[in-house]
C-alpha cells in the first residue's frame, strides 16, 4: 500500500472557482 499512487480532493466541499487535488506516490509525476 505504501507504493500506491493516490489522488484526493484537498479543498473544502463548498462552491468555489478553484479546486485542488493532492497526488502522492512514486508515479505521481512522470
Amino acid at each position: 500500500m505504501k507504493t500506491d499512487t493516490i489522488a484526493a480532493i484537498a479543498t473544502a466541499m463548498t462552491n468555489s472557482g478553484i479546486g485542488i487535488i493532492r497526488i502522492s506516490g512514486e508515479r505521481a509525476i512522470p
